[in-house]
């Protein structure tokens, strides 16, 4: 019986550390540390955009856009491309404000409800000024998935720092 015990309790710490297990990231103006079994790919050649995804789907993407363009000005235009991207069903909460902790700041952010694949989701939208650079951070999870996706975010948002090349 105790042996059974000692095995099992061995078997949880190491998935444990599996499911904790991290790397840092450090590329493309930004340093992070996101979880092993999550999936880091960035896009575009002027604005580079880092997406983060866990396997459930859980997004975390972040976009330095420079001195390109202000904070109100680059949350009004996304606002509406993630209204459009989402279409049937999406509603930004006007009485409800989005907060993190992205740079060590608190940030006010929109906040964005949607359906995919009939599964209720939320999408949190930051545009904020760090520096003389104007960035762009968005969360989306399904509702179903928060604590895990949380966790990820959580990690990603305490680590993540611009790097200056």
């Amino acid at each position: 019986m105790l042996r059974h015990l000692v095995i099992s309790c061995s078997i949880h710490a190491c998935l444990a550390g599996a499911l904790l297990a991290e790397q840092t990231y450090e590329e493309n103006g930004f340093r992070f540390t996101h979880g092993d079994s999550q999936k880091v790919t960035v896009t575009g050649d002027k604005i580079k955009t880092l997406r983060i995804e866990n396997t459930d789907g859980s997004l975390f993407m972040v976009q330095n856009h420079g001195s390109s363009i202000d904070p109100d000005t680059l949350q009004a235009m996304m606002t509406e491309r993630l209204l459009k991207h989402f279409q049937n069903g999406a509603i930004e909460l006007t009485h409800k404000t989005a907060k993190r902790t992205l740079f060590g700041e608190p940030r006010d952010g929109r906040y964005i409800l949607y359906s995919k694949n009939n599964i209720p989701s939320e999408s949190l939208l930051f545009t904020f000024q760090k520096d003389s650079d104007t960035l762009c951070v968005i969360t989306q999870m399904a509702l179903q998935h928060s604590q895990e996706a949380e966790r990820m975010f959580v990690q990603i948002q305490e680590s993540l720092e611009i790097i200056k090349n």
